[in-house]
Protein backbone atom coordinates (compact mmCIF):
# COMPACT_ATOMS: atom_id res chain seq x y z
CA UNK A 1 0.00 0.00 0.00
CA UNK A 2 1.25 3.61 -0.97
CA UNK A 3 2.72 5.07 2.12
CA UNK A 4 1.53 8.85 1.07
CA UNK A 5 -2.45 8.86 2.74
CA UNK A 6 -2.91 8.49 5.99
CA UNK A 7 -5.93 6.30 7.43
CA UNK A 8 -8.05 7.81 9.82
CA UNK A 9 -9.25 5.48 12.94
CA UNK A 10 -12.25 6.48 14.56
CA UNK A 11 -11.77 4.55 17.44
CA UNK A 12 -12.20 5.56 21.27
CA UNK A 13 -10.57 2.51 23.14
CA UNK A 14 -6.76 3.19 23.27
CA UNK A 15 -5.89 -0.36 23.07
CA UNK A 16 -7.86 -1.30 20.08
CA UNK A 17 -6.39 1.31 17.90
CA UNK A 18 -2.70 0.21 19.28
CA UNK A 19 -3.66 -3.17 18.42
CA UNK A 20 -4.92 -2.12 15.00
CA UNK A 21 -2.09 -0.38 13.97
CA UNK A 22 0.41 -2.70 15.27
CA UNK A 23 -1.30 -5.20 12.56
CA UNK A 24 -0.95 -2.78 10.11
CA UNK A 25 2.76 -2.38 10.35
CA UNK A 26 2.98 -5.88 10.69
CA UNK A 27 1.37 -6.37 7.34
CA UNK A 28 3.49 -3.77 6.31
CA UNK A 29 0.93 -1.36 5.22
CA UNK A 30 3.03 1.81 5.85
CA UNK A 31 0.60 4.45 6.12
CA UNK A 32 0.75 6.88 9.03
CA UNK A 33 -2.54 7.10 11.05
CA UNK A 34 -4.29 9.68 12.50
CA UNK A 35 -6.33 8.86 15.33
CA UNK A 36 -9.38 9.93 16.73
CA UNK A 37 -11.30 8.81 20.22
CA UNK A 38 -14.49 9.97 19.33
CA UNK A 39 -16.91 10.76 16.27
CA UNK A 40 -17.44 14.63 16.35
CA UNK A 41 -13.97 15.03 16.21
CA UNK A 42 -13.60 12.71 13.57
CA UNK A 43 -16.20 14.70 11.24
CA UNK A 44 -14.27 18.34 12.46
CA UNK A 45 -11.25 16.66 11.06
CA UNK A 46 -12.64 15.11 7.72
CA UNK A 47 -14.84 18.71 7.28
CA UNK A 48 -11.39 20.85 7.75
CA UNK A 49 -10.04 18.52 4.80
CA UNK A 50 -13.15 18.99 2.66
CA UNK A 51 -12.93 22.85 2.77
CA UNK A 52 -9.51 22.70 2.60
CA UNK A 53 -9.27 20.81 -0.33
CA UNK A 54 -7.30 18.01 1.12
CA UNK A 55 -7.49 14.89 -0.11
CA UNK A 56 -9.65 12.39 1.48
CA UNK A 57 -7.18 9.93 3.98
CA UNK A 58 -6.73 6.12 2.12
CA UNK A 59 -9.81 4.89 3.99
CA UNK A 60 -11.77 5.42 7.60
CA UNK A 61 -11.50 2.55 10.23
CA UNK A 62 -14.84 3.26 11.99
CA UNK A 63 -16.07 1.71 15.62
CA UNK A 64 -19.19 2.21 16.19
CA UNK A 65 -19.78 2.55 19.78
CA UNK A 66 -18.41 6.07 20.02
CA UNK A 67 -18.71 8.13 23.22
CA UNK A 68 -20.64 10.84 21.24
CA UNK A 69 -21.33 10.85 17.84
CA UNK A 70 -22.12 7.05 16.67
CA UNK A 71 -20.49 5.30 13.70
CA UNK A 72 -23.58 5.50 12.07
CA UNK A 73 -24.07 9.37 12.44
CA UNK A 74 -20.67 9.46 10.87
CA UNK A 75 -21.11 7.42 8.31
CA UNK A 76 -24.10 9.12 7.11
CA UNK A 77 -22.19 12.25 6.91
CA UNK A 78 -19.33 11.03 5.01
CA UNK A 79 -21.85 9.86 2.61
CA UNK A 80 -23.97 12.88 2.50
CA UNK A 81 -20.44 14.87 1.89
CA UNK A 82 -19.87 15.10 -1.79
CA UNK A 83 -15.56 14.85 -1.42
CA UNK A 84 -16.20 11.69 0.64
CA UNK A 85 -18.95 9.69 -1.05
CA UNK A 86 -16.45 6.98 -2.11
CA UNK A 87 -14.12 7.34 0.35
CA UNK A 88 -13.41 3.54 1.59
CA UNK A 89 -15.11 3.30 5.38
CA UNK A 90 -14.37 -0.03 7.06
CA UNK A 91 -16.51 -1.01 10.24
CA UNK A 92 -14.67 -2.15 13.27
CA UNK A 93 -17.03 -3.08 15.95
CA UNK A 94 -17.45 -5.10 18.78
CA UNK A 95 -21.26 -5.14 18.99
CA UNK A 96 -23.08 -8.56 18.55
CA UNK A 97 -26.06 -6.76 17.37
CA UNK A 98 -26.79 -9.03 14.27
CA UNK A 99 -28.69 -5.95 12.45
CA UNK A 100 -25.25 -3.79 12.58
CA UNK A 101 -24.06 -5.54 9.42
CA UNK A 102 -27.13 -4.78 7.37
CA UNK A 103 -27.54 -1.61 8.70
CA UNK A 104 -24.07 -0.10 7.69
CA UNK A 105 -23.81 -1.67 4.38
CA UNK A 106 -27.44 -0.20 3.67
CA UNK A 107 -25.56 3.64 4.90
CA UNK A 108 -22.63 2.79 2.43
CA UNK A 109 -19.93 0.96 4.22
CA UNK A 110 -17.57 -0.70 2.36
CA UNK A 111 -16.38 -3.17 4.87
CA UNK A 112 -17.59 -4.36 8.07
CA UNK A 113 -15.72 -6.95 10.88
CA UNK A 114 -16.39 -7.87 14.26
CA UNK A 115 -13.46 -7.12 16.39
CA UNK A 116 -10.83 -9.72 16.13
CA UNK A 117 -10.43 -12.07 19.48
CA UNK A 118 -7.23 -12.70 19.09
CA UNK A 119 -4.18 -10.84 17.59
CA UNK A 120 -3.53 -13.67 14.63
CA UNK A 121 -7.88 -12.43 13.62
CA UNK A 122 -6.60 -8.97 13.61
CA UNK A 123 -3.76 -9.77 11.87
CA UNK A 124 -5.97 -11.47 8.81
CA UNK A 125 -8.20 -9.12 8.78
CA UNK A 126 -5.74 -6.32 8.23
CA UNK A 127 -4.45 -8.35 5.58
CA UNK A 128 -7.72 -8.98 3.92
CA UNK A 129 -8.38 -4.78 4.01
CA UNK A 130 -5.09 -3.49 2.54
CA UNK A 131 -5.92 -6.43 -0.40
CA UNK A 132 -8.61 -4.79 -0.60
CA UNK A 133 -7.34 -1.34 -0.60
CA UNK A 134 -4.38 -2.07 -3.15
CA UNK A 135 -6.80 -3.24 -5.62
CA UNK A 136 -8.90 -0.06 -5.45
CA UNK A 137 -6.14 2.05 -5.33
CA UNK A 138 -4.95 0.21 -8.94
CA UNK A 139 -8.08 0.10 -10.64
CA UNK A 140 -9.12 3.12 -9.55
CA UNK A 141 -12.90 2.01 -8.86
CA UNK A 142 -15.27 1.00 -5.83
CA UNK A 143 -17.17 -1.59 -7.81
CA UNK A 144 -18.01 -5.58 -6.70
CA UNK A 145 -16.74 -5.51 -3.19
CA UNK A 146 -15.13 -8.51 -1.80
CA UNK A 147 -15.13 -7.54 1.74
CA UNK A 148 -18.95 -7.53 2.64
Amino acid sequence: MEGDLPILLVEDSQSDALLIQHAFRKAQIRNSFIHVANGSDGLKLLARWAADGRPPPAFVILDLALPDLSGYEVLRWIRKEPAYRRLPVVIVTGSNESLDHPATHSLGATAFYRKALCFEDLYGMIQTIGGYWLMQSSSHSIGSNPLL
